[in-house]
């Protein structure tokens, strides 16, 4: 992120990303647009978004329009 910053590119983080981010900021609440979820077949895959794992796990609030 320094990087992108410092020379005035464009980038994007995960949600997952940007929680961790937003809680190491002191940022306690962000909105997104959407969080990962839990694809069909995950008993078997385990393909699980970290969206998901983060949000069990950082204290920050997010807000999504979706999921």
């Amino acid at each position: 992120l320094a990087y992108l910053i410092a020379t005035k590119k464009k980038g994007a983080t995960t949600v997952a990303a940007t929680m961790i981010c937003a809680e190491l900021a002191g940022i306690p609440i962000f909105v997104t647009g959407g969080i990962g979820g839990v694809h069909r077949g995950a008993e078997t895959t385990m393909d699980i978004s970290a969206d998901l794992e983060e949000l069990a796990q950082t204290n920050v609030a997010v807000i999504c329009a979706g999921a």
